[in-house]
């Protein structure tokens, strides 16, 4: 009877603990029902969000088919999305770039680095191109193998760059499945049926959590900061995107008004704009707003947002995308910059032309009447100033030229020593600055465009000068060198002039130096930012180098070098005074009848019968009636630019076949050309630069004519 009653105790006391475990166990269904749902709900938000984002997405698989696609970029290209899953994603790219697309992807898919595609053209159903920015990474199944890419496109042609904001990280919320087990270990009914609920509720969470992977993904690995606020403006969700874009850590955010972080010279106004937003419960789009980094510089945000509501249409806040578009607003500026240069380049030209045709009748005159006055008379002496004056002139305009258009240097070979002295003393007139010049007397000669060098000398000058406002002194040397190799010179070694020009002014900021040479850099408030970089540019078409040293509130010293030239003969002075005479026709082709006029009398001062031309068509036809007269011309001097007819270049071109042997030269006021610095390419025995000496032509007609002429075909 004991043992009957032990034995009930017993199973009374198994079943009170079978019930405690079962309770236990519909407690824990109850959790992983909740988790789930949760998990349902959380899924069901990300795919809405995704779906109806502002910002379009897609997901391939490894051939490129589209596996899905969400509503923003469907109506963005003008299909459904029904129309698009399925369907290769290169059947909507642009045709000429499906090829570079392909390889794009594959590169991809493969696992190689690729940065983001930013001109991506797709076209819409409507025929109409839509210009995007990609970003895609790639998605992996549980085993690590790739099965296709997610994808992020933003309109750039409108500047469409809002992306969906998805919510924070779950917390995982699966109890330890090994104590569950071990629970109803004593149950094999119980434990098979609890490892059934387990494996259920384990595969729908795999499938729930990857699938909440996915779009999580999307937020941290996209470039653009995502963020939600409360119907006041404070932060309540900030993605770890904003460390980048702002400097902040997320936690940093939280809690802090959208506009905190505004420029304080616009936040009033930004502010009051926003919340006329808010007030009407309107989604926005491409906002610009001009933000502070927490490092101090400014930064260009491009907002766009939609608006949170209850079931009551009540705004619970605010959800939307940042996107740092600083870089390329300075782009933009920059290219803006670029066509209003562009724009001065052909007035420039223009300008140019026709003021060194007017300076060639004044220069080669005054050449001309120099030659009837005796050197020692005061009339000599002021022809000689007016003839320097001209010569300032010519090389202003090459500077402006220079400065608009940049152009291949047309060089000489020269001594450095004049040029330097003539433009630093000619930069400094006026100013309350005084010069200090240390040049050695033997200078080496170098193979440089005058006018060039001219301007490079103007602009250093011209910085000292404004970084001395009080006044002060400008050192200048040049001197010889030999750069070797442990000598810190970034050129080739080998024997170069060393230019130095030193000002005592208020220095370079440090930061700045390595960014000085940049175009459009600058730290004048009035500046272009272009006056170094064209120097820069001209002493590197020179296979020159230039650097500079600054101590701030002491002293900038920049450093040219050039390297020597090759012909180190005395020149320099025979070709600036010894006038050469010749003999023999020459045909004078220009459109502009002051050079008509002037270069008559140049010519047959210098010796010459001169016959002329308009244009290059009726140069040719003159060129054939002399040949064929058995009395050819000796040389032609051909304009460059003959606007509305032929010029030079085509000109000489027919003149070749007429006669291989011809010997022309070309003319122009245009010295930044390439035919200029490149006249024997085009079939030009010779060149010389308007507006010019008599001098000058002497010696051009005498190398030409006496010279032995190969034409490059």
């Amino acid at each position: 009877m004991k043992d009957k009653d032990k034995t009930k105790k017993q199973l009374i006391n198994e079943l009170m603990e079978l019930h405690q475990r079962i309770a236990e166990l519909e407690k824990s269904e109850a959790r992983y029902m909740r988790a789930e749902e949760e998990l349902r709900e959380s899924e069901k938000r990300y795919k809405e969000l995704w779906f109806n984002a502002p910002v379009a997405y897609h997901t391939l698989d490894t051939k490129g088919i589209i596996t899905n696609i969400n509503q923003t970029e469907a109506k963005m290209l003008g299909y459904t999305t029904e129309e698009m899953v399925g369907k290769s994603i290169f059947e909507f790219i642009l045709p000429e770039q499906r090829t570079e697309a392909r390889k794009r992807f594959r590169h991809k898919i493969s696992g190689q680095y690729i940065p983001k595609a930013e001109n991506r053209i797709y076209v819409r159903r409507d025929g109409s191109k839509v210009y995007v920015s990609i970003d895609d990474v790639l998605e992996r199944d549980t085993k690590g193998e790739v099965v296709g890419t997610r994808t992020t496109m933003v309109d750039i042609t409108e500047h469409k760059q809002v992306e969906e904001e998805l919510k924070r990280k779950t917390e995982q919320l699966i109890s330890s499945q090994e104590e569950l087990k071990r629970f109803f270990a004593e149950s094999e009914e119980s434990r098979k049926s609890l490892l059934s609920i387990l494996e259920d509720v384990t595969e729908t969470q795999n499938a729930l959590q990857k699938s909440e992977k996915r779009f999580r993904d999307i937020v941290v690995n996209t470039g653009d900061w995502i963020w939600e606020t409360d119907e006041k403006g404070r932060y309540t969700y900030c993605s770890p995107v904003v460390r980048q874009v702002l400097g902040y850590e997320y936690n940093e955010v939280l809690g802090k008004y959208f506009y905190d972080f505004f420029h304080p010279d616009e936040r009033e106004e930004l502010k009051k704009a926003a919340f006329e937003v808010f007030k009407k419960k309107e989604p926005f789009k491409n906002f610009l707003n001009r933000n502070m980094h927490k490092d101090g510089r400014t930064i260009i945000l491009e907002t766009s947002g939609i608006p949170m509501l209850d079931d009551k249409g009540n705004l619970l806040g605010y959800r939307g995308v940042d996107r740092d578009i600083t870089e390329r607003k300075k782009m933009e500026e920059e290219i803006l910059n670029a066509q209003k240069l562009e724009s001065l380049g052909l007035l420039a030209g223009g300008i140019a032309h026709d003021f060194n045709n007017i300076l060639t009748a004044i220069l080669g005159n005054i050449s001309l009447v120099k030659m009837y006055a005796k050197p020692k008379e005061e009339v000599f002496e002021i022809l000689t100033e007016a003839e320097k004056a001209s010569l300032r002139a010519k090389d202003l305009t090459r500077q402006l030229l220079t400065f608009s258009r940049g152009g291949a240097p047309i060089k000489k070979t020269t001594s450095i020593l004049e040029l330097l002295k003539d433009t630093v003393l000619f930069a400094l007139t006026g100013s309350n600055v005084k010069c200090e010049f240390s040049i050695d007397k033997d200078l080496w000669l170098v193979d440089v465009d005058e006018g060039q060098i001219s301007q490079v000398i103007d602009n250093l000058i011209l910085n000292a000068v404004q970084a001395m406002p009080e006044g002060g002194t400008v050192k200048v040397k040049a001197e010889n060198i030999i750069a070797r190799k442990e000598q810190v010179l970034p050129s080739q070694k080998g024997k170069y002039i060393k230019i130095s020009i030193k000002d005592q002014g208020v220095g370079i900021p440090k930061e700045h130096l390595p960014r000085i040479f940049d175009p459009y850099f600058t730290t004048k408030q009035k500046g272009s930012g272009l006056g170094l970089a064209t120097a820069y540019s001209i002493i590197q078409k020179h296979n020159g180098y230039i650097t500079v040293e600054s101590e701030l509130g002491v002293e900038t010293t920049f450093y040219i070098y050039l390297p020597i030239s090759e012909k180190q003969i005395t020149i320099g002075k025979r070709e600036t005074k010894e006038l050469i005479k010749g003999e023999g026709k020459i045909l004078l082709m220009d459109d502009e009848d002051v050079v008509i006029k002037v270069g008559g009398r140049l010519l047959r001062h210098l010796g010459y019968k001169a016959e002329f031309a308009q244009d290059g068509a009726e140069a040719i036809e003159l060129y054939k009636k002399a040949k064929e007269s058995g009395q050819p011309f000796n040389a032609v001097i051909l304009d460059l630019v003959v606007p509305g007819a032929m010029g030079g270049k085509e000109a000489v071109k027919k003149l070749i076949k007429v006669d291989s042997e011809v010997k022309a030269i070309v003319s122009s006021g245009y010295s930044n050309d390439p035919v200029m610095a490149e006249y024997g390419k085009y079939g030009f025995s010779g060149v010389i630069t308007k507006p010019y000496k008599i001098e000058e032509l002497g010696q051009v007609l005498y190398r030409v004519i006496k010279g032995t002429i190969k034409h490059i075909k």
